[in-house]
């Protein structure tokens, strides 16, 4: 397993020992992805609209963000 990546807004990416990404938000709202680029992706995005990470009930249904490629 990898170190965590902190962002300077104190986003948190920490590697899973399944392969996983755990992301935690400023707030400890945290969610799992699949790979190190959803990860950063997901934590730009929410960066850049100063938001958190969606709630656990909405983790598969992220907000509309650019990265999304749809059907």
């Amino acid at each position: 397993m990898g170190e965590t990546i902190t962002t300077p807004a104190g986003f948190t990416i920490t590697p899973e020992s399944d392969g996983s990404y755990r992301i935690c938000d400023p707030r400890s709202h945290c969610l799992r992805t699949n790979t190190l680029w959803e990860a950063q992706q997901r934590v730009q995005w929410a960066e850049a609209h100063h938001q958190g990470l969606p709630s656990a009930k909405d983790a598969n249904e992220p907000r509309s963000a650019p990265y999304d490629q749809g059907q």
